[in-house]
């Protein structure tokens, strides 16, 4: 691609932003004129995907794509708000929201990375310190806020709206997080039969596919990828299992690459790591397969726990075997870390795990 590329932080070799405001008078910016746009269908920029279940790959966003996008609800919701998000501009949707909060000129308070222990805590002292109203995080996060006494110390009383997303985020726990955040609106967004392809109705739970104007064109240079995320018809397969209920509301169950395979039963990892993490101790938990001779996978949980907590592995076994069916049973046992490896984009890094326990 012949193309020039600006870095935001200095880099060898490159341009950065600031070199490029340094280097041009004021009459030149004055001048500045937006190169037009002839096809509203062309490539308008190209982001990450998350890279959750292995390599991100490099997604195509169209003119079009990216003016619905930067005019969705979203940016309605951010207009006046002052506002921090944990994605980063490493993938997808941390751009998307920077987009929405220009157009919105909602104020954004760029917060520093940090994927460590004290990162919650962290992120409440930002939103207290700069009176944050509207803030978008993942799942784990909020798990942290309902399992802990962080919001006794941290009340984030500005808040009035926070938007998760990323994965599922148990019922127990959004209920939890109403009577801790009565003054906060708590949203979280997350079908087809995988074997059949059958169109699915109510409550059955299937592969979601999506169709609309804010959808990707493709992957860069991976054709066979583009061309297994979309059908016929145009619709996207997200590679999401879900289910939509009796009102239309999409509910999200796990990533179909995700499942184990036990005795040629799919069992959900997202299943085990909910019950894992009621336990008190647990802080984040990952489920992965580890090849069996006869049973093809069995199940094993790694998990990390929370300050000054402990459990042993037997406990979460039994934990487990109490709540969940037979072939949910941890038959591969129990790890406990330190921490959980993560991605670049904040999420439990299970690609690694399994690499680190492969047998």
């Amino acid at each position: 691609m012949d193309i020039k590329v600006v870095t935001i932080d200095k880099l060898n070799g490159y341009e950065s932003f600031e070199d490029v405001l340094n280097t041009h008078d004021t009459c030149q910016i004055a001048e500045f004129k937006c190169t037009p746009i002839n096809n509203p269908d062309e490539v308008a920029l190209i982001v990450l995907s998350s890279g959750t279940t292995g390599m991100p790959k490099a997604t195509k966003i169209s003119h079009t794509s990216l003016h619905n996008a930067m005019f969705s609800q979203s940016s309605k919701d951010m207009k006046n708000n002052i506002c921090v998000w944990t994605p980063t501009l490493r993938w997808h949707y941390g751009v998307m929201l920077a987009f929405n909060a220009l157009t919105a000129c909602a104020t954004r308070v760029v917060t520093p990375d940090c994927v460590l222990d004290d990162f919650t805590i962290q992120q409440c002292q930002f939103i207290e310190k700069y009176r944050v109203t509207w803030f978008a995080t993942d799942p784990c996060m909020m798990i942290q806020l309902a399992k802990t006494d962080i919001l006794e110390k941290y009340p984030l009383t500005s808040l009035k709206k926070i938007l998760c997303s990323g994965a599922h985020l148990r019922k127990h726990y959004q209920e939890i997080l109403a009577k801790k955040l009565p003054h906060v609106l708590l949203v979280c967004s997350y079908v087809v039969d995988v074997d059949t392809g059958k169109v699915l109705g109510a409550n059955q739970i299937g592969e979601i596919h999506f169709n609309g104007p804010c959808k990707m064109i493709g992957y860069h240079k991976n054709p066979e990828a583009t061309k297994r995320a979309f059908d016929s018809d145009g619709w996207l397969h997200t590679g999401d299992l879900g289910y939509y209920d009796d009102d239309g509301e999409v509910f999200l169950v796990d990533r179909i690459s995700e499942f184990i395979l036990f005795r040629s039963i799919n069992v959900s990892p997202a299943e085990i790591e909910a019950v894992l993490t009621t336990h008190p101790a647990v802080a984040r938990a990952a489920v992965i397969g580890v090849h069996h001779e006869i049973d093809e996978q069995h199940p094993m949980a790694v998990v990390s726990l929370m300050p000054d907590k402990t459990v042993t592995e037997q406990e979460l076994i039994n934990l487990v075997e109490k709540n969940l069916p037979d072939h949910c049973r941890l038959r591969a046992g129990v790890k406990i870390l330190d921490q959980l490896p993560r991605t670049g984009t904040g999420k439990i890094a299970k690609k690694q795990i399994r690499e680190m326990f492969a047998h």
